[in-house]
C-alpha cells in the first residue's frame, strides 16, 4: 500500500505544504484541502483513477480543494462515478459547491454521489469511529491504514487503530501545549505517541502542522520517541510512503 502526501500542513498552506490531503494507492483520497489538487497534478498522478473520496471533516483546510478535484476529473474527461464519503453535512456542502461554482452540468459528465457517516460504520474495506474535534470529525480504517483526521486523544480512534500497520494522526503542537491544542480540538505530538502506542500500531506518521510552528516539526521527534519506540515518519509534501 503506497500512501503519497498531497497536503501536510494544518489551517493553512504555507510555502512548501498544501492542506491536508493524502492519496493511498492512486485510488483513494483522503480529504482535499487548499493546494493538494496542484500537488497530484505535480506528481503526475491521474485523478481519474480516484475511485473515492473521504472527507474527515467539513473545515475549509480539509475540503476547500474539492471543487477543484471535480472540475479537474471534468476537465480531464472523467466518466465514472465518483464517491465522496463524510461527515453529517457532507451532502449539502457537495451539492451547494457545485451550485454556487456555476458547475455547468455539460462539463461535469459524471455522476457524484454522497454516502455520510456517523462513526462506527463498517462498510468493506472501510471502518470508521467519531473523532473529538469542534466539529463532527470522522476517522478512517481502510486496510492497515488509520487516518484520525483533526482530534483530540480518543479512545474511539484507539480502538479503530487496532490491528493497523500504520496510524496518520494530526500532530498541531510540541507537547506541553495541550490545553491550547484542545481548545481548538487537535492533539499534540506527545498525545499522538501515546495513541499510536496504546492502539498497537507498528508505525505512527505525524501531518498537520501550523506553518507558524512548521520549526517545531523537528524537535517533535523528540516529544514522541521517548513514547513510541517504533517506526516514526512526518509527512511531507509529494513524499510517497510505503505501508
Amino acid at each position: 500500500m503506497r500512501l503519497k502526501i498531497l497536503g501536510s500542513a494544518g489551517s493553512s498552506p504555507s510555502g512548501h505544504r498544501a492542506c491536508s490531503s493524502y492519496l493511498l494507492d492512486d485510488r483513494l483520497l483522503l480529504d482535499a484541502g487548499p493546494g493538494s489538487y496542484m500537488n497530484l497534478m505535480r506528481s503526475k498522478s491521474d485523478p481519474n483513477k480516484i475511485k473515492k473520496i473521504f472527507l474527515s471533516h467539513l473545515h475549509g483546510d480539509h475540503i476547500f480543494d474539492v471543487g477543484a478535484f471535480i472540475w479537474g476529473m471534468a476537465t480531464w474527461e472523467r466518466k465514472d462515478d465518483l464517491l465522496i464519503y463524510g461527515p453529517a453535512g457532507t451532502s449539502r456542502f457537495v451539492n451547494d459547491l457545485l451550485l454556487e461554482g456555476n458547475t455547468p452540468s455539460s462539463f461535469v459528465r459524471f455522476s457524484v454521489r454522497v454516502i455520510e457517516f456517523g462513526g462506527g460504520e463498517k462498510i468493506g474495506e472501510i471502518m470508521t469511529a467519531k473523532g473529538s474535534h469542534t466539529i463532527d470529525d470522522i476517522a478512517y480504517r481502510i486496510d492497515g491504514l488509520c487516518y484520525s483526521g483533526d482530534t483530540m486523544p480518543t479512545h474511539n480512534i484507539v480502538d479503530l487503530a487496532k490491528g493497523c500497520k500504520a496510524l496518520l494522526y494530526e500532530s498541531s503542537f510540541r507537547g506541553g501545549n495541550e490545553q491550547l491544542a484542545h481548545k481548538y480540538g487537535h492533539s499534540t505530538a506527545t498525545e499522538a505517541a501515546k495513541v499510536a502506542l496504546d492502539s498497537g500500531v507498528e508505525e505512527l506518521i505525524l501531518t498537520h502542522f501550523y506553518p507558524l510552528r512548521e520549526g517545531d516539526v523537528e524537535g517533535m521527534i523528540n516529544d514522541v520517541t521517548p513514547i513510541f519506540p517504533r517506526k516514526v515518519m512526518f509527512a511531507s509534501d509529494l513524499s510517497d510512503i510505503i505501508i
